[in-house]
């Protein structure tokens, strides 16, 4: 059991992370995860109660990890309903419910349906603001491209392996998604995530509309269209905090260009190539922003969580193509992805009061 968690932990929130967050917390290092494992079965040995520690570590991965984020402006009927809804949910007798906060086996997952399962309702006060959460369960397929197997090749694939060349297949994988539904009572917004901790973003569609359809039937909540941040794209690149991971732009003779972190690098915005051509033009059209945030663990340790902003080139030519969602990645609990929710209504509402001065400018 205590294996399959740190197992489980790994999968969802990457070894280098494991290794440097779970490890310093339980005084453990180790090169490899097989290690790493052996080691800390071995300190919990020692300390039963470093076990908890765990559980603890992997339940705030269940409420965060990489996300698609979807946030909405509600009004006070549709927070009321939404906690009255809250409220009055139980888990079923599914096998997913019941064993929960421990995903399935991918044994038990394919044979399980491919409803909705609600697991868990928590309220917290995280930075003066009450956040009502509740986790709801499901199973997903994906696709993964995978390496062929030498032993399922032919003489004149193994020819070509030998050569150089590379054979792939796609597979059909199954997952399990932890999606919330976040609610932020007093300021009226709602924020859905859908879990991407394993689940491509391109697959994702199957469990937004499941969530989305949660609340519009069960409690009777029909939403309007997410919050617009294709704006946000250059107002969080100008705001000086963070560091600027990704951004993708149109460049002075017209063609699109995108310029990725480095891991030599801190921020995009001391590249020389960057930044000379910000110099030489400084309205280059943004459509795509990544942007990472250091955030404390502890004395020692920090936690670079990361906001995408996806937007495409098309939102610029196109006032009908608007973004409508965002992906919150390296998150560890709540806290980490409510920081970025946070991050992501400050710039909206800077976009906001800059469209205002503008209207009011014009009159």
């Amino acid at each position: 059991m205590l294996e399959q968690t740190v197992k489980n932990i790994n999968s969802r929130f990457g070894w280098r992370n494991t290794r440097k967050l779970l490890g310093s917390s339980l005084g453990v290092t180790a090169q490899g995860l097989p290690l790493f494992i052996e080691r800390v079965n071995s300190v919990v040995q020692h300390n039963p109660d470093l076990k908890d520690r765990i559980d603890d570590f992997w339940e705030g991965l269940i409420f965060s990890g990489n996300r698609l984020l979807s946030i909405y402006r509600i009004t006070d009927e549709d927070v009321a309903k939404l906690q009255t809804i809250f409220t009055n949910q139980k888990k079923d007798n599914s096998p997913v419910s019941e064993k929960y906060p421990t995903p399935l086996s991918r044994e038990e997952l394919l044979v399980a349906d491919t409803e909705l399962h609600f697991a868990e309702l928590r309220q917290d006060i995280i930075r003066d603001k009450q956040i009502d959460t509740a986790v709801f369960l499901s199973k997903a397929y994906y696709t993964e491209v995978i390496e062929l197997d030498p032993t399922h090749l032919s003489d004149a694939g193994m020819e070509l392996r030998a050569n150089g060349g590379e054979i792939k297949c796609k597979t059909r994988q199954v997952t399990q998604c932890f999606n919330t539904i976040m609610l932020m009572p007093a300021e009226k917004i709602l924020i859905l995530t859908i879990d991407l901790s394993i689940l491509p973003r391109s697959e994702s569609q199957p469990q937004q509309y499941l969530v989305a359809k949660f609340i519009k039937k069960e409690a009777g909540v029909i939403l309007n269209n997410p919050l617009e941040l294709f704006g946000s794209i250059q107002d969080l690149y100008e705001k000086v905090d963070g560091r600027i991971s990704h951004v993708s732009f149109i460049t002075s003779d017209g063609n699109t260009s995108s310029l990725k972190l480095k891991p030599s690098q801190k921020c995009l915005r001391q590249d020389v190539y960057h930044h000379s051509g910000e110099s030489a033009s400084p309205i280059l059209t943004k459509f795509k922003l990544g942007k990472i945030w250091d955030l404390p663990q502890s004395s020692s340790h920090i936690l670079s969580v990361e906001l995408i902003l996806p937007g495409k080139r098309t939102m610029l030519d196109n006032p009908r193509i608007r973004l409508h969602e965002a992906i919150a990645k390296n998150c560890n609990n709540i806290d980490s992805i409510i920081f970025i929710v946070e991050k992501i209504l400050d710039s909206v509402k800077s976009c906001e009061e800059k469209r205002r001065a503008r209207s009011s400018g014009h009159k």
